[in-house]
């Protein structure tokens, strides 16, 4: 399955490494507020969010942004048909 990360932030760096393993799972693009912290994982495709979504081949999300635009970020994920992993609570 290829998928995307959205928000490029510490912890991310730790979901890419423990992915790169996966025998299911190829992240194929990252996407961040600032392209220079999504440029660091040498990821090929580096997108703005939406960008990220609207691309065909992704059918997996890891919503990993900070906990006050997760709700938003999820539900824009679904609205593009998108699965989604998403370890904080959906909204507060």
């Amino acid at each position: 399955m290829k998928a995307g990360i959205i928000g490029c932030g510490t912890i991310s760096s730790v979901y890419l490494e423990n992915l790169q393993n996966s025998p299911l799972i190829e992240v194929v693009a990252v996407a961040d507020l600032l392209d220079e912290r999504a440029d660091e994982f040498k990821i090929e495709n580096v997108y703005k969010a939406d960008e990220l979504l609207r691309q065909p081949e992704i059918e997996l999300v890891f919503n990993l942004t900070v906990p006050g635009s997760h709700a938003r970020s999820d539900v824009a994920i679904l609205e593009a048909g998108k699965h989604v992993y998403s370890e904080k609570p959906l909204a507060h």
